[in-house]
Order: structure tokens, then sequence, then C-alpha cells
């Protein structure tokens, strides 16, 4: 290829990559802040369109110069862009490994240039550095990314930019080639050129196809969720009951509702204001959540009343399940485990699902318990159709027994 054509390439790597930064800093002003690591990607985008002109320094500057300084463009892209996959997944930046393991691949870089120039080492040195920030990226996509398309075609066009990274690599160092500048050289240089140019820009797709797909996830997650406390709505307790339902019926469990209720919650209000009573709204979440298995679901009906679906073979286990809440409330009360919110008591109401049952023949059974609680003093567990239970004043064994063996 000629240079001419080289020099196309490049402008055309270096608009593709500010397509790729327009684009990703656009997702970064409008997603909401839940779809992390935009930032980052942003900043690597904006870092890479800057390769190319700095590579063409050459003309202008010593070559070493135009090394350094394009050398430099393409670690600080390159590990921005690790920074935000990281970030994507949520995950803890480790800066003191990432920047020391970049400082000591670009500082071989500067020795095999400046004191003993060896051009085909500098290449290995750079795609070694290159093929492991990918590796790297592609293993927290595997691990922590969704079995989704999006994350399955990042992931190929990362080994196969790999690929094309160790390609050119292996030839430079078997061909032990002169060097030469980033317009010149052999063909194998000159073709992975070319493909770097697209696989550029097909691996922005492949970011923005992520992002979108995460940002689905969150519009999902905020309909079905009630912003204050992240418990579900009756929207999505109505999606997890018929997972949940099924999910016991093929266990042979029936399903148990737990109906609980924050005792003069309007009192809470208006002695404190509705700031602290949005507080022990989440607080009763955080308890009710020490308690509850993995596949318990927790859902806030509006107001201070929260519904808890849960798996059970008897009534016994959703009882201790209600005595473990009610008894760590009194504890927090009494050791004044929770100095910055005000004492509160919660009732509770029990019922289990019935054979032919649905959702609001369920919940309308745990009601009428809970009402009965209410009626009998708050402050108490009541099982449709059955006698009251005081968890806070109980030792009763039996349920003691159930609270540390939950099914």
């Amino acid at each position: 290829m000629s240079p001419e054509l080289v020099h196309t390439m490049v402008l055309m790597a270096t608009a593709m990559a500010a397509g790729n930064g327009l684009v990703l800093f656009s997702a970064y002003r409008s997603f909401p802040k839940d779809v992390q690591g935009l930032g980052y990607w942003c900043l690597g985008a904006a870092v890479s369109v800057l390769i190319g002109p700095s590579y063409g320094l050459v003309y202008v500057l010593p070559q070493a110069w135009a090394l350094i300084i394009a050398n430099c463009m393409v670690f600080v892209s390159t590990i921005a862009i690790v920074a935000g996959t990281t970030r994507f997944f949520r995950r803890a930046i480790n800066w003191p490994v990432l920047l020391s393991f970049s400082g000591s691949a670009y500082l071989l870089l500067l020795w095999f240039l400046l004191v003993h120039d060896n051009f085909p080492l500098r290449v290995v040195i750079a795609a070694f550095f290159l093929c492991t920030m990918y590796v790297a990226q592609v293993f927290l996509i595997l691990r922590h990314g969704d079995r989704h398309f999006s994350s399955y075609f990042l992931v190929a066009l990362l080994l196969i930019q790999t690929l094309a990274i160790l390609n050119n690599a292996c030839h430079i160092y078997q061909q032990q080639e002169t060097p030469f500048d980033i317009f010149h050289g052999g063909f194998a240089h000159q073709f992975y050129l070319y493909s770097n140019t697209f696989m550029s820009l097909l691996i922005g797709v492949g970011i923005m196809l992520m992002s979108t797909h995460e940002l689905q996830k969150c519009l999902v997650q905020r309909a079905l969720t009630d912003p204050l406390t992240e418990a579900l709505n009756r929207r999505g307790f109505d999606i997890a009951y018929q997972q949940k339902n099924a999910a016991a019926a093929s266990l042979q469990m029936r399903l148990s509702a737990l109906v609980i209720d924050i005792d003069h919650f309007k009192a809470i209000n208006d002695q404190y204001g509705h700031g602290m009573g949005d507080l022990v709204l989440v607080d009763i979440v955080r308890t009710i959540r020490d308690h509850l298995k993995p596949d318990d679901v927790l859902a806030r009906f509006g107001g201070e009343e929260f519904v808890v679906l849960s798996a059970v073979s008897s009534i016994d286990t959703a009882v201790a399940l209600a005595n473990a809440i009610q008894r760590q409330l009194a504890q927090q009360t009494a050791q004044q485990t929770q100095p910055d919110l005000p004492a509160y008591t919660i009732s509770i109401g029990i019922a289990l699902q019935k054979d032919d049952g649905h959702a609001e023949a369920l919940i309308h059974a745990a009601d009428r318990a809970l009402y009965q609680a209410k009626k009998k003093g708050r402050n108490r567990v009541c099982v449709e159709g059955q006698k009251e239970f005081d968890p806070v004043l109980s030792d009763d064994a039996k349920y003691q027994q159930a609270a540390h063996n939950p099914l």
C-alpha cells in the first residue's frame, strides 16, 4: 500500500475515534449514573483522537520525540478504556497495579528507543501491553457481564484485535525489520493499520451496545422498584409472585406472605417530619433483608406497608422469620443501636398460599391477619385463622429452632 493510502487510513481512524468520542460523550451526558464507566470511555476515545496526529509529528519533530508522544497517547487511551470497562461492571479500579504495569511497559519502550534502539523489541513490548489490557477486559466481560449479544460481540472484537496485534508483533520480530514510522513499513504492518482502523470503530459500537443494554436494565429496574427503599413495587411484585409461586410448586413447598406495617407511622411523620419517616422506611427494609433468603421477595405496597414472599414447608418457618425481624427491632430499641432514628415497632400478618389461590387472595388473607395484630394492640404477629404471637416476649423453642433452620 502506498503512503498516501496509509495517510488516508490514519485520517479515517482519527475521524472514527472522534465519532466514537462524540457518541460516548452524548451517552455520558444523557444516561443515568447507574450506567458507570462512560466517563473513562469518553476520555479514552478523546485521547485516541490524538494518536494519529501524534505519529504525524515525525514530519516536524525528531522521530524519537514523536514516538514518545504518540506512544504516551496510546497508553493513556488504553488505560482509560480499561478503567471504563472496570467501572462499568462496578468493580474497583486497582490503580496501583494498573499504573505500575503501564508505567513499566512505557519505560521499557523508552529504554529501547532512547538508550538501546531496538524497534522489534518495542513492538513486542507494546503488543504485550495492549494484549494484556484487551484480555483483562475480556475477562471482566465474561465474568461480570450479562449473557447477552452485546457482551459476546465486544468480546469477539477484543479477541480479534488481540490476534491482529500479536500477528503484527510476531511478523516484525521474526523479520527483524528496521525502524520505520507509522506511515511506512512492510505489508504486515500496513495491513494491521488497515484492520485497526475498522476494528476501533467496531469496538466503539460494541461498547455502545453494551451500554445501551445496561441502560435498558436500569430502566426496567426503576420501573419495578420503589426509588426510596429499592424494594419491589406492586408491578415488580406481580412479576416476582408468578416466578416464586411456580418455583415453590416445583419444590412441593407452600408460598407464605408476610404483610408488615409500621405502627403509628403517621405519628412519626407528624412528630419528626417526613424526612425522618423516609429514614425509618429505609431502616425497616434493611432490617427485613437481614433475615431473608436470597430467593425471598420483598415489596413495598405503598406508604408504610411491605410484603415478603417466602417458600416454606410449614407456617412455623414464616412465623420464625417474623419473630426474628421483631426481635431485632426490639434489640435495636433496647440497646439504642439506631440513635438517629426514633424507636418504632411493626405489626405482621402471615398467611399461606391456598392450593387454588392467587396473589390477591394470599395478600388479602395476610391483610386480615395484620388487621387482627393491630386490633389486639400492634407490635405483634398474627397468623390467618390462628392465634396471635408475641415475638418480642416469646421464647418458644419451636420457633427459635425454625429460625435457625430456615428453608
